[in-house]
């Protein structure tokens, strides 16, 4: 799964200098785990004490080949379903579809972990949401 590169803009603009890599994973549960517990040990190292930010897209639906949920949430340790419900239902007044979503965030280690639906316009609704509270979030989970 991928980050919709347009919305890597979005990240800069919201946080200038923020650091960011990208990787593209199958539909495997193993491989989308093996990505998070390698960006969960990275935020372990970093002696800056800052939280990271995990973010996925794609693989949050319905269909058989939707596993980033199921991958993810056993990985971590808490589970932001107010965060969750926020998602869903302000993107569903845009469109009934967004109800066969299965946003997921939560906290693995010092990472905020924020899986996303797959299409362009999902993602960018969603980090609209997102974007006023991230800053604040992202200090909860520094405090850890």
């Amino acid at each position: 799964k991928q980050l919709v590169s347009a919305e890597y803009g979005r990240l800069e603009e919201w946080r200038p200098g923020i650091s960011m890599t990208r990787e593209c994973v199958s539909d495997d549960v193993i491989r989308i785990q093996g990505v998070l517990n390698r960006a969960v040990e990275h935020a372990a190292s970093d002696t800056t004490g800052q939280a990271h930010l995990f973010i996925s897209s794609g693989g949050t639906g319905l269909s058989p080949n939707d596993v980033t949920v199921q991958a993810i949430s056993p990985l971590l340790e808490k589970q932001a379903t107010g965060i969750m419900s926020a998602l869903v239902s302000k993107c569903v007044e845009k469109t009934p579809f967004a109800m066969l979503s299965n946003p997921l965030v939560g906290i693995a280690g010092k990472c905020l972990v924020v899986c996303l639906p797959g299409s362009k316009k999902a993602v960018a609704e969603n980090l609209d949401i997102l974007f006023p509270v991230l800053g604040h979030i992202l200090d909860l989970v520094s405090d850890l």
